[in-house]
């Protein structure tokens, strides 16, 4: 089962329900049902975090310009110089082939 299950979608509850009337002989099909969600959920929270490395690094970056005036010393870090913690950052938030193909 390769479809993304979400929490309100009333096809899947519906199709839970009926297999759970059918007793353990659904347990599999049951099982794939949560295995797809929970799919569905690690790339949600994989999305977040990766939304949240950019903010994070965002806010540093902000930071630093106003501290310094200009973001002159930011540019010359880039993309591969900055301080080990906001590296960090800046590759996760980075890390896919999309964002370089489109930033």
């Amino acid at each position: 089962m390769s479809e993304k299950i979400g929490t309100g979608n009333q096809k899947y509850k519906k199709k839970f329900f009926k297999l759970v009337s059918g007793g353990s002989s659904t347990y599999a099909e049951r099982k794939e049902i949560f295995e797809a969600r929970k799919i569905a959920v690690e790339e949600e929270i994989a999305a977040l975090e990766k939304a949240l490395a950019m903010l994070k690094f965002k806010c540093w970056y902000y930071e630093k310009a106003m501290a310094d005036g200009n973001e002159d010393s930011i540019h010359e870090m880039m993309p591969d110089k900055f301080p080990p913690e906001i590296q960090a950052l800046y590759n996760k938030a980075t890390s896919s082939i999309f964002y370089h193909i489109f930033s």
